[in-house]
């Protein structure tokens, strides 16, 4: 019984928050439609917050990712400091993460890595008519050449590793911080967001470190448990290349954010672009 009423208290939770992202047609179109259909098709919800942008996804593939909309999440306030205007999103799915960086950072520069097909043909379609934001079919490695890509867990997360490792899956192209950083012209990056399942120690292994230094913020999935050691092989490389970072947990991730660099870490549920910092944070930053 208890169960029974949990379970109706969380499904209510969920669906007032999409009300809010989405509309009433959008919060059924999210959680109540694909109850009611066994395929998996592609859709469509207005986002309110961004004057009723459409944001496509897979009916079934990508319910999962709406979490971040229903959940409490995070943002980094830019209004002390410089403002962030480069962003590199790697692992950016079907584009759920790209669009708060969107929403809280809209002078900002984009660049959304995918490296599976299938995720990223949704991505390119929820931003190939916005300026603003790059899409990349790439995987980020440690150095460049072509890893293969399969499917983890229910065909909806991807893992990539060195090509001829694995019979089955597809080939892509890998690159590296610094190369990336050379083909667009970039001289920093503001906010570097690491959602690459298990390979995130891997994008420090590069022979040029000298990226490390010019990165004011870098965010992270936690995913020590199924590859040990992974935090601490991060923290490693950035101890030695001599750059201090402030660190955050939020959920599963961690924040890093530059010791120069007078950005704060706020909660966030209701992609609010005013926020009020509470009266210590402003008197630090002050």
């Amino acid at each position: 019984m208890w169960q029974f009423f949990h379970r109706c208290l969380a499904f209510a939770q969920r669906f007032i928050a999409a009300l809010w992202h989405f509309g009433f047609f959008g919060a059924l179109k999210l959680l109540v439609f694909p109850r009611f259909h066994s395929g998996d098709y592609l859709s469509h919800v207005p986002i309110r917050r961004m004057k009723e942008r459409p944001f496509y996804f897979r009916s079934k593939t990508d319910l999962n990712i709406f979490a971040m909309f229903h959940m409490e999440n995070y943002r980094i306030v830019d209004v002390y400091g410089p403002p962030v205007k480069v962003i590199l999103d790697a692992g950016a799915n079907i584009g759920d993460s790209t669009f708060r960086l969107r929403h809280f950072h809209p002078e900002a520069k984009i660049y959304a890595i995918e490296a599976d097909p299938d995720n990223f043909a949704v991505l390119d379609l929820n931003f190939t008519q916005d300026s603003q934001v790059t899409c990349l079919q790439r995987a980020l490695w440690k150095e460049p050449g072509t890893l293969r890509i399969a499917k983890t867990w229910a065909a909806v997360a991807s893992r990539v590793d060195v090509a001829g490792q694995h019979h089955k899956g597809s080939d892509v192209p890998a690159v590296t911080v610094p190369d990336l950083m050379a083909e667009f012209g970039l001289e920093e990056i503001d906010i570097l967001k690491l959602d690459i399942e298990g390979a995130e120690s891997v994008i420090f292994q590069t022979q040029d470190q000298s990226w490390l230094g010019k990165v004011r913020c870098i965010i992270f999935e936690c995913c020590d448990y199924d590859d040990t050691g992974t935090t601490m092989s991060i923290f490693a490389s950035l101890t030695a290349a001599g750059v201090g970072f402030d660190a955050h947990v939020c959920g599963e991730n961690i924040v890093l954010i530059r010791r120069d660099t007078p950005w704060v870490m706020m909660p966030d549920l209701w992609m609010q672009r005013r926020v009020e910092l509470p009266a210590h944070v402003q008197a630090k930053m002050g």
